[in-house]
């Protein structure tokens, strides 16, 4: 996408744009968002990435004109600038908040707040917590869980005699500002801090595999185990509605008559109790599962039908699918 003036988004009033991810946006004045001077912007919980500028050596991430708070922001690999913060008409304020790693120079001018990082020193960063030059070790642009992509916080590691640093972002923001959940949804703080940035760094779902590995971060996988029995990248606690296990209790015990009894009380209009983190019957799945909760046969609803198809893969028969809905998973 792009635009004359922003590509993103234009503020010449009050804007608040939490946990939303702005990404491939081009623009004249800057990529992802242009404020105009005597505006309001909170950015809380939310990435500006991979945005760009039609002028050489322009914002691709922030223009600030205005007045911009960002809380657990992350402005990230932006071409060019990433936030641009010297307007006379307004003042920057960051929070817990990551610039870093955009091909131009992560910040001109100098915003205010602490426990933030850039990773080029050009913030100008003197607040408490703050850190200049550090290494934000940020993952690709991806599906970390949650309905918006982010940059995950990577925990370094070391493979022989390489060794990469873990992020400088992970536990050591203030908790005096720490949103409640990260823009995934996560709770925060998953360590002692709050992170820095939009994503926080640990095990989402408590099911002892952090989220950098975690192939379904959001619903907590069987004893620890990132099975994929389908290989459709997806953990098996994550998959599809062709699953049948509709009240989440894994490959260890699969899809019993159970789940057909609980779709059968959900058709009927009775109560049906399911486990957190499992959602009710006829809910959207969230990324990476797809489709409805009950709905093996991908019809788009949840009904009788599914409940017999349950039944019939249960008893070893054979269930009639359209091609692409994920097969039926009974122990």
């Amino acid at each position: 996408i792009s635009s004359i003036l922003g590509g993103g988004m234009i503020n010449e009033g009050a804007l608040v744009v939490n946990r939303s991810t702005i990404s491939g946006i081009t623009g004249s004045t800057g990529g992802g968002l242009v404020l105009n001077p005597e505006s309001l912007t909170l950015v809380a919980n939310s990435t500006i990435s991979s945005n760009s500028s039609l002028w050489p050596d322009g914002t691709g991430g922030v223009a600030a004109d205005g007045d911009l708070t960002m809380i657990n922001a992350t402005v990230a690999r932006n071409e060019g600038t990433g936030l641009f913060a010297i307007g006379a008409f307004g003042q920057a304020i960051m929070l817990n908040s990551i610039v870093g790693q955009n091909t131009g120079a992560n910040c001109a001018g100098s915003p205010g707040g602490d426990h933030n990082l850039d990773t080029d020193g050009t913030c100008g960063l003197t607040g408490e917590g703050d850190r200049s030059f550090a290494q934000a070790m940020l993952g690709p642009l991806a599906d970390n869980g949650g309905p918006t992509p982010t940059h995950a916080l990577l925990p370094g590691g070391c493979t022989g005699d390489a060794c990469v640093p873990p992020s400088e972002a992970i536990n050591t923001g203030s908790n005096t500002y720490c949103l409640m959940v990260d823009q995934r949804g996560a709770p925060r703080p998953l360590l002692d801090t709050c992170d820095m940035g939009a994503y926080e760094y640990g095990d989402a779902d408590t099911d002892g595999i952090p989220d950098t590995t975690d192939n379904c971060p959001a619903i907590p996988n069987a004893e620890g185990q990132t099975a994929d029995t389908d290989g459709d990248l997806a953990g098996d606690a994550c998959d599809g509605p062709g699953s049948g296990n509709v009240d989440c209790s894994g490959p260890t015990n699969g899809v019993t008559a159970v789940d057909a009894l609980k779709v059968l009380r959900y058709v009927a209009g009775l109560s049906v109790a399911q486990s957190e983190p499992c959602l009710e019957i006829g809910q959207p799945r969230e990324p990476p599962a797809t489709g409805i909760m009950g709905d093996v046969d991908c019809s788009g609803v949840a009904n009788a039908v599914d409940a017999l198809n349950i039944l019939r893969a249960v008893a070893g028969l054979p269930v009639a699918k359209p091609e692409g809905c994920p097969e039926i998973k009974p122990p």
